[in-house]
């Protein structure tokens, strides 16, 4: 059985537009989001804040998402992290290269939303102590996929 672990949600993506879609997803379902757009910036991140789940894209201007995934899984500080790698350009054999990466779930872009906050959902705890939206104060609705 898979322990879900509270704690920040990392997004790690070098498109502002998937970026910020993914972080309203997740704060919207009341998760606490930190967010780079490059390895080295997710790196740090991971160290300064050990996130319960890190949502990597494949593909970053510094190297491969599943190149960071390795280096997380094999480090003693950060070897428990969970990393779900999400992709665009979606093939055949991702999913294989990102769990054999150490990737503990892939999923292709567009996501589906309904789909994409299950998983999450399976490896982190909501943040439960954020505060709900005031009385009277509509939410924007979420985008179909990204």
């Amino acid at each position: 059985m898979i322990q879900r672990r509270t704690g920040p949600v990392l997004v790690v993506d070098d498109h502002p537009l998937s970026c910020r879609l993914l972080e309203r997803i997740l704060e919207f379902e009341g998760y606490t989001t930190l967010v780079a757009s490059s390895i080295a910036e997710a790196e740090m991140l991971v160290l300064e804040s050990l996130p319960s789940l890190i949502v990597v894209d494949v593909r970053l201007p510094d190297g491969s998402g599943l190149d960071l995934a390795r280096r997380l899984k094999l480090s003693p500080p950060t070897w428990r992290c969970t990393i779900l790698a999400c992709s665009a350009g979606a093939t055949a054999g991702d999913r294989t290269r990102a769990l054999r990466a150490g990737c503990d779930d892939y999923v292709a872009k567009p996501i589906e939303i309904g789909s994409f906050v299950r998983l999450v959902s399976k490896f982190a705890a909501p943040d439960r102590t954020r505060q709900a939206p005031a009385v009277g104060v509509r939410q924007a609705p979420l985008p179909k996929a990204l």
